[in-house]
């Protein structure tokens, strides 16, 4: 029988000569007669030491011995070269002795969009990629680095490798310049709204009667009534901004009064004076111009809007920083929550500093030490527990996703039947918190659960949609959670947010890699992934209570 054989390197061991094809039992026993045979879980072969006298030994018991350059896995006739190993062995010596350095044409770099680098190298730059370059990973199926943009990872890839490294391009969304109402893709009854990404936009699409920003989207959405559509129109372009409205939009027209129940939107910025209002729209417009997420404009807005109001909906500016630190002070006396405290301090160094450049402002506004809490997790039968309380298999499969995969509440909810790789066995979490992207692994038993799911629902776009075929709002996960830990009798007090949690500390408990949690986690600083080592088991249940020696020194006696 012939075999392959090529140079194969094989972790701190240096070079080893790979076999192909995969030996059988009499095989083994020849290969064994010519050194130490290992086989190699990472490439998945067998190999031998790489040595002069083993390669003589291997010509000895094989005949029709094929040598290849590198590791070939085709089944195809190869290459009749008989390079000879020893050859190579005093090559390479020849070369690491070299003070020139030399050019590799497997060394390769390519940017990776803008979340970093892609490297091909061989095992010795790779070991320095690991070591010295923060966060680096291997990705083991396409044999090559990732290395993240993070700060200093450029300028160290570089060093490591003497290449010029590429430069990431940015992928900011590219907001249009004019509006454009196009048909809902699901329900007729509704019109999608795409706006220019500034403050007099955002005012009157918030001041419309049943908008509904779509998160999936990344667009507003309106009921397709001609009273509400034409009078959005109207007042855009009295903004002095122009509108595009799809044909379709006005052939599937909503009659009038049919959902006459749907609340009229208040504009609360009206009700400020004049002046506060001009600040209000500078205010939403800097932060629309830094790309900030609605959310937080949102927040930040209203953080402004009560400090004003504190001070008699006084101007901003004639508001001195020792009054703010005072009324922040009593705030805190008062019972504000830290979260609420650091946010109104985010929104107004905001002001004072990014818009005002009010140099007085930065020291005067210090954020409070926040609390040490750790995470609340469920044991493995409160879980348990958990999903058996909840009958609606809809409802199941949300806990599920979110306890399997470690997801956050609105990265189930904004979860699409695309985002699941079925082939690969992962998914795919899009701009999660912090504008992010990440992947998990697919556990086998969700994917049966999901693909159970899917023949009894026929979810068309999103995972897990709701009634006018968007998805499922963050509120109504949050209550189908309650529901079934009240149903379960789970008495801690936690939230979705809890299976998240417990994901992470149940994979510590099972001897997963805390920097491997932190991946999955989507974590940017380990230290917060390391929250988990302390509620984790692992390392507590090996500590014994100095009350257990005590009371079994005493028996013993």
């Amino acid at each position: 029988m012939s075999i392959q054989i090529f140079p194969l390197f094989y972790k701190n061991e240096g070079k080893k000569i790979g076999i192909h094809p995969y030996p059988d039992a009499l095989l083994k026993e020849k290969l064994k007669k010519c050194g130490e045979l290992k086989y190699s879980k990472t490439y998945r072969t067998w190999y031998l030491p790489y040595d002069k006298a083993v390669f003589a030994q291997l010509k000895a018991q094989f005949q029709d011995l094929q040598v290849l350059p590198s590791n070939e896995t085709t089944r195809t006739e190869p290459k009749a070269q008989h390079t000879d190993i020893a050859s190579q062995v005093s090559q390479a010596e020849t070369e690491a002795t070299t003070s020139e350095p030399q050019t590799r044409t497997d060394l390769r770099i390519v940017a990776h969009e803008d979340k970093g680098w892609l490297v091909n190298c061989e095992y010795r730059i790779g070991q320095k990629i690991k070591t010295d370059i923060e966060r680096a990973i291997w990705i083991g199926a396409q044999k090559q680095w990732f290395v993240p943009a993070r700060k200093g990872n450029f300028a160290r890839l570089r060093a490591i490798t003497g290449l010029n490294v590429p430069h990431l391009k940015s992928q900011k969304k590219d907001f249009p310049k004019n509006a454009l109402i196009k048909p809902h893709p699901e329900n007729k009854d509704w019109a999608l709204v795409e706006l220019p990404y500034n403050a007099m936009a955002y005012q009157i699409i918030k001041t419309t009667k049943t908008r509904y920003y779509d998160k999936g989207r990344k667009c507003w959405r309106i009921l397709n009534q001609n009273s509400i559509r034409e009078g959005l129109i109207s007042r855009l372009e009295t903004a002095k901004i122009a509108v595009e409205v799809s044909p379709e939009v006005k052939h599937n027209v909503v009659r009038e009064g049919k959902y006459s129940q749907v609340k009229q939107n208040e504009d609360w910025v009206m009700t400020l004076p004049a002046d506060l209002q001009a600040v209000m729209m500078q205010y939403t417009d800097a932060l629309m111009l830094r790309q900030y997420s609605w959310n937080t404009i949102k927040n930040y807005r209203f953080a402004l809007k009560e400090y004003c109001e504190a001070f008699g909906k006084q101007h901003p500016e004639r508001i001195s920083p020792d009054e703010a630190k005072q009324w922040l002070t009593r705030q805190v006396k008062e019972g504000w929550r830290e979260a609420s405290l650091v946010t109104m301090i985010c929104a107004l160094r905001f002001y004072y500093i990014q818009i005002q450049r009010r140099k007085d402002w930065e020291f005067h506004l210090p954020f409070p030490r926040r609390a040490e809490t750790l995470p609340k997790v469920l044991n493995l039968s409160e879980v348990q527990a958990l999903f058996d309380a909840v009958d609606n298999l809809k409802h199941k499969m949300m806990l599920l996703m979110g306890y399997a995969a470690g997801l956050r509440v609105s990265e189930v909810v904004s979860m699409r039947l695309k985002d699941i790789d079925s082939q690969r066995m992962v998914i795919h979490i899009k701009a999660a918190k912090g504008k992010k992207d990440r992947c998990v692994m697919l556990s086998e038993v969700l994917l049966e659960n999901l693909r159970s799911y899917y023949q009894a629902y026929k979810p068309k776009e999103w995972l897990f949609e709701g009634q006018s075929y968007d998805y499922y709002s963050t509120r109504s996960i949050q209550k189908i959670f309650q529901r079934a830990k009240q149903k379960a009798g789970i008495l801690k007090e936690v939230s979705f947010h809890a299976l998240r949690h417990s994901f992470a500390t149940h994979l510590h408990e099972a001897g997963t890699d805390i920097r491997i949690i932190q991946e999955l986690l989507g974590h940017n600083s380990s230290k917060t992934t390391e929250r988990y080592t302390h509620v984790s088991n692992r390392t507590i249940q090996r500590v014994q209570s100095p009350l257990d020696t005590l009371m079994k020194s005493r028996n013993a006696n």
